[in-house]
């Protein structure tokens, strides 16, 4: 299991753009791993002829792989005139992906997000059931669903996602996020603040000092700062 977000940011109502959140915990039995280091990233782009997608991807990884493969496969013979087509495409894929991987798998299930980036499109997909996300939503899925929507009762958006980052065992920093065609991974050190105008290409006008977390520890593996270009 692992976590998926997403909200719009903007600084003009021109520069709306969605913004796709995951962290970088995967678990492998009992044991939690890198997604980046040791198997891949949770992120995934697909380009193919006029369609351009980037995908966060929550579940079994052997689930994610079938679909997401059978989806660029569709993608690589199938051209779209438009966002209604391609949801039309992506909708069947899953049918089949779900008739197939049932085959496989006692617990078929995949979530995902998928946004089309030239039209700043994002659908929501849980297992074969399908939506168009409204621009003013904040969607959450995964692992630490729960630990979020309790957090947001009280704090905005990237408090909460930062906060059940840190209080969920499924879950491990950084987060990776993706917005208007960048690449970016943010640390427990790093606060809301500094996260929001690093995603709106405004660094941050002061020196942010790190947070007070002395139940988080540092896995080894994330010491070699792993780059944030993760395709």
């Amino acid at each position: 299991m692992t976590i998926i977000a997403a909200k719009q940011f903007w600084k003009t109502k021109e520069d709306k753009k969605w913004a796709l959140f995951t962290d970088d915990c995967i678990t492998i039995w009992q044991a939690q791993v890198s997604a980046a280091r040791k198997y891949r990233p949770k992120l995934r782009e697909i380009n193919w002829k006029n369609c351009d997608l980037v995908i966060a991807s929550c579940g079994g990884t052997r689930e994610i792989d079938l679909t997401l493969n059978l989806l660029e496969a569709k993608l690589e013979i199938t051209k779209v005139k438009n966002t209604l087509d391609l949801g039309v495409v992506i909708q069947t894929v899953l049918v089949d992906a779900r008739r197939t991987v049932s085959e496989l798998s006692k617990d078929p299930a995949v979530w995902l997000l998928i946004l089309e980036t030239n039209t700043n499109t994002l659908w929501h997909v849980d297992d074969y059931s399908m939506f168009q996300v409204p621009d003013e939503w904040e969607i959450v899925a995964g692992s630490w669903e729960q630990a979020f929507f309790s957090a947001n009762k009280y704090e905005n958006f990237l408090w909460s996602l930062r906060l059940a980052v840190k209080t969920d065992e499924y879950c491990e920093f950084p987060i990776y996020a993706y917005r208007d065609w960048e690449m970016y991974n943010f640390y427990a050190h790093q606060d809301p603040y500094e996260i929001e105008q690093t995603l709106l290409g405004n660094p941050p006008s002061y020196e942010c000092e790190p947070i007070p977390c002395e139940e988080y520890t540092e896995p080894k593996w994330m010491s070699e700062n792993f780059a944030a270009k993760l395709w």
